[in-house]
């Protein structure tokens, strides 16, 4: 009689052993799960400097009012001549102004010419690129690649 509740002590052991081990592994299961998927991605929409570097874009500003009106609008051509110089050049007034940038994840810092300022990437493919700045009102570049 003591050897056989030895054995039903034992096969409730193991029963709640091997419970705990089912246990253990599907927190550990879903652990993996949640932590790949809350990995950053490797964030293909990000611009980096070589991809600017000796291309042309066509450009636009939008300025808003305080109340998200779009207001003036100024058309002009960038050209990134190399990963930290470029010209812009301002049609309407046949007038070409150098350039510096460098890129930060998403936020484009220009030094010199017209676009002047840090402009935060909101959108980003291989042909258009939109930036947002609040210079005195809410600015909106876009950028469409012709080269």
């Amino acid at each position: 009689m003591l050897t056989a509740l030895c054995v039903k002590i034992r096969c409730s052991e193991q029963i709640k052993s091997t419970q705990m081990n089912k246990l253990i592994y599907l927190i550990l299961t879903l652990f993996t799960t949640v932590m790949v998927g809350c990995t950053p991605d490797n964030d293909d929409s990000l611009i980096t400097s070589s991809q600017l570097s000796q291309t042309i874009w066509e450009g636009k500003t939008t300025s808003y009012d305080s109340e998200g009106n779009p207001g003036a609008t100024t058309r002009f051509i960038l050209e990134f001549l190399s990963e930290t110089e470029g010209k812009c050049i301002l049609q309407q007034f046949h007038e070409i102004k150098t350039f510096q940038y460098s890129i930060n994840d998403s936020i484009v810092s220009f030094k010199g010419g017209y676009v002047e300022g840090d402009w935060f990437i909101t959108e980003s493919s291989k042909d258009q690129i939109i930036l947002l700045c609040y210079k005195s009102t809410k600015m909106v570049m876009t950028l469409n690649r012709t080269y």
